[in-house]
């Protein structure tokens, strides 16, 4: 813990040993180097800002990172990306309860075939689930 960075949520490592993590206090990512330096953060302003919980993540091969939002989001995507600088490239999953709508994010794997597995918990009622997502550029390759 030091200043700024409380409330670790999640952590991502990419494949050049950059470690990532997720925090609710600010809502934001902190990417660290190989040697625990900090070299951005994101997520905290401007387009992709998180409105709650920025919580579980998954990095692909390209270095996109792929962030899930607690439930208390508002109209915000479940998950939101960004490229390896930092940028934000857009989302998916609105809240909700129909096919293709994330209420909870718990969880995203990347299935190396260009789709997404995503763990839902459900929120107020909306039943627990594990969808597939298959995305198209500038979210995936």
């Amino acid at each position: 813990t030091s200043p700024g960075f409380n409330k670790a949520n999640a952590l991502a490592i990419d494949a050049n040993g950059n470690v990532y993590v997720s925090q609710i206090d600010p809502n934001q990512v902190a990417m660290f180097d190989p040697k625990g330096r900090l070299v951005r953060t994101f997520g905290d302003a401007g387009p992709g800002q998180f409105n709650e919980q920025a919580g579980f993540m998954a990095i692909d091969g390209a270095g996109r990172v792929y962030v899930g939002q607690g439930p208390e989001r508002g109209d915000r995507y479940g998950y939101e990306v960004f490229g390896p600088d930092g940028a934000y490239l857009g989302g998916w999953g609105p809240r909700g309860t129909d096919d293709g709508d994330i209420t909870f994010p718990t969880g995203i794997l990347l299935d190396g075939k260009g789709g997404l597995l995503v763990g839902d918990a459900g929120w107020n009622g909306s039943r627990p689930r594990i969808d597939r997502f298959k995305l198209s550029p500038p979210l995936l390759p």
